[in-house]
């Protein structure tokens, strides 16, 4: 068994929280947030959904706020606050923005935390500084903003509300109250017939014998909903932008509005991004800065250097005095490791950064002798760290599984070719050279990383 000290064990993620000094306009932050734009390559979106890295330190490449989303499309949300990926010297960091703190996640030091809540801080000081220019000359942004709504303005369709998706409305059709209707004022719904959807404004008789659509009977029908609709417009860029500008309107005042432009897939939410901008509300106080970083949560992972006997390990450690107020976890029917809770050391400062019921150190230790934990910080995570080698080592006999080769891996690789005798090679004499037996080993070609060659089972005795 391998056991390292502390300080050789890398952190993997670091969850920290920012307090800040100042406050920030959370809705006005959300409109002035430039995006930057990446080339992402057209496939259906899986449910996870790795970012690539842009390299540009400083870029922001999604932007979620009260069911909006600017850049790449993300699920996660924050009440009152802006969900953010921002690119550092190394990789993508996800900020949660409210109005007085920064919470970061997927950090991996706590540099990249420090250089991820700059970097932002910087971009909402460089869009405050462009508020105040703004007010200085509010009325040529004014008259700036009202030719970039005339000449945004792209073609008119229908959406379903709900979906987004684009209605091909029959003749006749028409909206009202809201709902799409058919000729005859009908309202369309949406249905499931034998697992087919189906769109039909043809009324629908649901009993307990029969279910009837537009007099067919079904033996499978599911009423989804009623079909909300309504019109709305495309954004576009100007035709023949730049050139199309006026000479009475400032290229660097129309580029300030046109940034925005790809934001919003509708004209309308343009149009009041533009009119809340022009408000003329701060977006961040002036002594906006903060002070110090609050680790919440860090990640470890490492190996002890051999299988590990699960069963084994949680029967120990439930029966050894000194982890009387640990809490051991193990069922093999729903979980593949052995959980342990060690209780954290008590500190003043503990009760601003976790919840009373979590306060304390998580490790779990798999079959394979890789260990996650998770802790507060690392004063935390070395104490638990320590308390926890100290056993294992103490059990390292019992809970070692010395006869399994240890994360066996297999690469194969091309035979190597038999290589004939020279002629040429001067005899030696038979009272040097002693007959050696050979042992056949049924290993395939290739070579097996991370195991010795006494530990492999060949199936043969020598």
């Amino acid at each position: 068994m391998n056991i390292p000290p502390f300080e050789k064990q890398k952190i993997t993620t670091i969850t920290a929280v920012v307090p800040l000094v100042g406050k920030i306009n959370i809705p006005l932050a959300y409109r002035m947030i430039v995006i930057t734009i990446m080339d992402m390559p057209e496939v259906t979106m899986p449910k996870k959904f790795k970012i690539p890295y842009c390299g540009v330190p400083g870029a922001i490449v999604s932007s979620v706020h009260s069911g909006m989303t600017k850049g790449i499309p993300r699920s996660k949300r924050w009440p009152n606050g802006i969900v953010l990926d921002i690119a550092t010297s190394k990789k993508n960091v996800n900020i949660k923005l409210s109005s007085d703190k920064i919470q970061i996640c997927g950090a991996d030091s706590t540099e990249t935390c420090e250089e991820s809540s700059t970097l932002l801080l910087s971009h909402l000081k460089q869009r405050q500084a462009e508020l105040v220019k703004m007010r200085d000359n509010i009325e040529e942004y004014q008259s700036t903003s009202q030719w970039v709504k005339d000449n945004t303005v792209g073609e008119s369709f229908v959406i379903d509300t709900w979906t987004q998706h684009i209605i091909n409305m029959n003749d006749g059709d028409q909206i009202i109250d809201d709902f799409y209707c058919d000729r005859y004022g009908r309202q369309y719904h949406e249905c499931v017939i034998d697992d087919k959807v189906v769109i039909t404004s043809e009324p629908i008789n649901i009993s307990s014998d029969n279910v009837n659509v537009s007099g067919s009977s079904s033996s499978s029908v599911e009423v989804d909903r009623l079909i909300k609709a309504r019109v709305v417009v495309a954004n576009i860029m100007p035709p023949g932008y730049p050139d199309c500008i006026p000479d009475d309107h400032q290229r660097e005042v129309v580029d300030f509005f046109l940034r925005y432009v790809g934001d919003y897939r509708y004209h309308d939410q343009y149009v009041q991004a533009i009119d809340d901008i022009l408000a003329g509300e701060n977006l961040i106080d002036d002594e906006l800065r903060y002070d110090n970083i609050l680790s919440i949560m860090t990640n470890y992972g490492y190996s002890l250097g051999t299988n590990i006997n699960r069963a084994i390990l949680a029967q120990l450690l439930n029966q050894d005095p000194d982890c009387d107020d640990w809490t051991i976890i193990y069922n093999n029917t729903i979980s593949h490791c052995v959980s342990v809770n060690i209780p954290f050391v008590m500190t003043p400062d503990i009760h601003l950064r976790r919840k009373p019921d979590k306060m304390q150190n998580t490790l779990k230790i798999y079959k394979s002798g890789q260990v996650t934990q998770s802790g507060l910080d690392d004063f935390q995570g070395k104490i638990a760290y320590e308390k926890m080698t100290k056993i294992l080592y103490k059990y390292r006999e019992q809970i070692s599984c010395t006869r399994e080769p240890h994360r066996l891996t297999y690469i194969p690789c091309e035979p190597v070719p038999v290589v004939e005798p020279v002629a040429e090679l001067v005899p030696v004499a038979e009272s040097v050279v002693k007959p050696v037996p050979v042992v056949e080993h049924e290993l395939l070609p290739g070579v097996y990383l991370g195991a010795n060659v006494d530990t492999v089972d060949t199936g043969k005795n020598e």
